[in-house]
């Protein structure tokens, strides 16, 4: 195994531990361990540092007189790369429940409980697409969609509006952002599937499926 496959897969574990620990510290609020605290913030850090050396190798590789290779060898990995879904959602429950609906589809989840948190886990690993509730604390999913439009590396990334309301206003609201989708809860299966595929199908047909770069 070479450097840039260990690092991918450090990235990922490190990623992974990350979420769960997120996960821990939303659950027990005030009473989370300190410890876990310290432990993000370490595990935060060393993923900084390891996305900065796998960018080095990389572009070392896309200089180097075998980059028709290696692109060639990238669209092959790119056809077969798995989506990356992130879900903001502050309602426990129904985060899981989407989740489950999308993993049994073969999807890969990226479970975040704010719109800080989102931020934190675009700028940690690639995503495909976003699926987003309105109203959570902190930052709405308004606010979240904004800051995710300042970012030109975020801004090409399908993002679809989830929400308890129905009211007409919200909803011509959302799309006068320029959101690519809105349903409302409860979602259907199905419904949500449809809106899902649509939206990976247009980005694979840009070429930009496989999920953004990570940005610090």
């Amino acid at each position: 195994m070479t450097r840039r496959e260990d690092l991918k897969k450090l990235i990922h574990n490190h990623t992974r531990r990350l979420q769960i620990l997120k996960e821990q510290k939303a659950l027990e609020g005030r009473s989370v361990d300190p410890r876990v605290l310290i432990e993000i913030e370490d595990i935060e850090a060393e993923v900084k540092d390891l996305m900065t050396e796998l960018a080095i190798i990389e572009s070392r590789l896309n200089s180097s007189s075998d980059e028709a290779t290696i692109c060639q060898g990238a669209k092959e990995d790119h056809r077969h790369t798995t989506s990356h879904i992130l879900i903001v959602e502050d309602e426990p429950d129904f985060l899981k429940n989407l989740s489950l609906t999308l993993e049994l589809e073969g999807y890969q989840i990226i479970m975040a409980h704010d719109g800080a948190e989102a931020l934190t886990m675009l700028r940690l690993q690639p995503v495909d697409l976003i699926l987003s509730d309105i109203s959570m604390p902190g930052m709405s999913g308004y606010q979240l969609y904004n800051r995710i439009c300042e970012n030109p590396k975020w801004v090409t990334i399908p993002f679809i509006f989830l929400s308890a309301r129905s009211i007409d206003s919200d909803i011509y609201y959302g799309k006068e952002l320029g959101v690519d989708d809105y349903l409302t809860k409860p979602i259907r299966a199905e419904h949500l599937l449809s809106a899902v595929r649509g939206k990976l199908r247009r980005r694979r047909a840009t070429g930009q499926l496989g999920g953004t770069v990570p940005s610090f």
